[in-house]
């Protein structure tokens, strides 16, 4: 949200706030790394409007004390975190109401001891910690045993997870309302109680599971009438297969799920094929495939699907080994598409013909709004007839995959109107 947007129109926000939720019109209010003190005040109104407030720099707690209302919802990103976090910050820090925790490379130690002390958390992500100590297992099953009453989504690095750590993640599974499970990284197999738990699981919304040997168990266990509400499945690099896929897409709540994200796994253009002769049928509006091992032949038919009327709304590609030929007629037919409305083609070799057919044919798409390039693989031509074309509006930004590697992209942007000069 704007400063300028927060002065004269806040009173608007609360007046609004009264008749429909805001978070159907900018659901999180972001604080600034530094704050003017004559800003700290308009700052500390708007939190008490937005629904969260999103901490992703380093702030001193004493001007987030300055700048936030007490019962004001946070999301703490780990670059909110200091470097090696102590559990006395982490008892400060749960003062605050914090909704959502993203942990850092090295928080672990200090965080998994005060966990108790947030009360409000609903959302908590160790993903990208280093592996949990014993002493920090010990500490993370009794926090789930008798605390944390709000949590119900949690994101767990796999690797030296003990049984007795995934036998309390299995027994709060079964006895909450969790929304949200995902496991990170190579580790022993779960028992199969936490299997059991997951599969019965009918609140679960989002499956999380990257390099994790789960990924293959639930294709070859999941069932119809498993996950009633499932909204979100990524399986990335858990090697599936077209045979993986084979069993897995029976079993998925089609009339749920909207966001499906297979990247990282050798599906082929054979487990394509089995995706697409599926979609039609499922409520699908975003599509993942990077590092698929996609050949021209599954390009093109994922492009005659795309023709159709569909619900995707994105798709998303990465470093398929794809010429230039096949790639132009890929953009060509998907530009014909009458509900795309993002299509990302990462670390793709676009060059000039498939650059020139991108312009021709997306020129008079009034659908598709963005286009993501990866601009390592833009030849200078291809990012000259990009730019002269589109002018100021392709710029090249810094992009975060949230979903993927944590790595920033330089990429070209192209918003495609009828409007462009």
């Amino acid at each position: 949200m704007p400063r300028d947007c927060l002065g004269y129109p806040l009173q608007c926000w609360r007046e609004l706030s009264t008749r429909m939720p805001l978070d159907e019109l900018w659901p999180r209010l972001r604080l600034p790394a530094r704050l003017r003190d004559d800003d700290a005040a308009l700052f500390r109104g708007a939190s008490l409007v937005f629904s969260h407030v999103v901490l992703s720099q380093p702030l001193d707690l004493t001007l987030l004390r300055r700048c936030v209302q007490p019962n004001a919802r946070l999301q703490l990103h780990a670059s909110s975190l200091p470097l090696a976090p102590t559990p006395a910050w982490f008892q400060e820090l749960a003062t605050f109401s914090v909704a959502s925790l993203q942990g850092a490379r090295r928080s672990c130690e200090g965080l998994t001891s005060a966990l108790p002390f947030f009360r409000s958390l609903c959302t908590l992500d160790l993903g990208r910690s280093e592996p949990m100590t014993n002493q920090q297992q010990g500490d993370l099953v009794h926090a789930l045993e008798t605390g944390l009453p709000a949590l119900l989504s949690l994101r767990l690095r796999h690797e030296q997870l003990t049984k007795e750590a995934l036998g309390a993640l299995a027994a709060w599974i079964a006895t909450r309302p969790v929304r949200g499970v995902g496991l990170v990284g190579c580790g022993d197999a779960a028992p199969r109680a936490f299997c059991t738990a997951l599969h019965a699981s009918d609140t679960l919304h989002t499956l999380d599971m990257e390099q994790s040997p789960l990924g293959l168990k639930i294709c070859r266990d999941v069932s119809p009438g498993h996950w009633p509400h499932l909204t979100t499945l990524r399986l990335h690099a858990c090697a599936l297969t077209a045979r993986s896929v084979k069993k897995l897409l029976p079993g998925l709540p089609a009339r749920s799920l909207r966001k499906l994200d297979l990247s990282e796994n050798p599906i082929g253009d054979k487990g394509l094929q089995l995706l697409l002769e599926w979609l039609p049928a499922s409520s699908v509006h975003y599509l993942q495939l990077a590092n698929a091992g996609l050949t021209p032949k599954g390009l093109m038919a994922l492009a005659s699907t795309l023709r159709r009327p569909s619900r995707l709304v994105t798709v998303y590609l990465e470093n398929e080994a794809i010429d230039d030929r096949s790639l132009a007629r890929f953009v060509k037919l998907t530009a014909q598409s009458p509900t795309l409305q993002y299509l990302a083609l990462w670390h793709m070799a676009v060059a000039v013909e498939s650059a020139m057919d991108m312009v021709n044919a997306l020129y008079h798409n009034q659908k598709l709004e963005v286009v993501l390039l990866g601009s390592s693989a833009l030849t200078t031509r291809a990012a000259q007839i990009v730019d002269s074309c589109y002018g100021v509006r392709a710029t090249r930004f810094s992009w975060p995959r949230r979903h993927l590697r944590r790595r920033h992209w330089t990429s070209t942007r192209c918003k495609l109107r009828s409007t462009v000069q």
